[in-house]
């Protein structure tokens, strides 16, 4: 739609589902309960038009190397007709939870191993197009920081009306976050 701050936070979510595990870890635990990857490959859709998070990741490291320069959008890659994932994309999380117990390259084979990385599979469907990663030791002062900043928003979107600018000053990420979000470069 345009809005910067979309793009922005777009990119960050790239940022964490193309660093490695351990590192994304460090970042998500502060934006989410759960990781959802698309994997329709496994269901052998994705030759077929029906992509998977795997054969996107070049849009999605485009997307964060917009906003961060430490991004190498162009190591996040698929090999011709999607056969293997280059280096990077093989170390990153999204290829992580994506192969998880389906591939025997995958970074964290078993169950104590995604665990450690600080991820467990809550759920895959049953053609195993859709995952569902639960996110472990997610930070509860984030949660609580959210929580209010919602809260905030809500109320000032009430007495200020319907997209006034002054209610988007009312929500910001948790300050864990900080760091992260001081290498980003303004999008547009």
């Amino acid at each position: 739609d345009g809005n910067t701050w979309n793009h922005e936070h777009i990119a960050l979510v790239g940022r964490c589902l193309l660093l490695p595990p351990a590192d994304a870890h460090k970042l998500v635990r502060h934006l989410a309960d759960f990781v959802l990857v698309w994997t329709a490959r496994h269901a052998g859709t994705h030759a077929k038009g029906g992509g998977d998070d795997l054969i996107k990741a070049p849009h999605i490291a485009r997307i964060a190397a917009s906003v961060y320069a430490d991004m190498n959008a162009s190591a996040f890659v698929m090999g011709r007709g999607g056969a293997e994932p280059s280096d990077s994309l093989r170390r990153s999380l999204v290829y992580a939870l994506h192969a998880h117990g389906l591939r025997d390259d995958a970074p964290a084979r078993t169950d104590a191993e995604l665990a450690a990385l600080g991820f467990e599979e809550a759920f895959t469907s049953r053609n195993r197009m859709a995952r569902v990663f639960r996110v472990l030791r997610v930070s509860e002062e984030s949660r609580a920081h959210v929580a209010d900043s919602f809260a905030r928003l809500r109320t000032c979107h009430a007495e200020a009306g319907e997209l006034h600018p002054r209610c988007r000053a009312a929500h910001g990420y948790p300050l864990a976050l900080a760091p992260t979000l001081a290498l980003a470069r303004p999008f547009g």
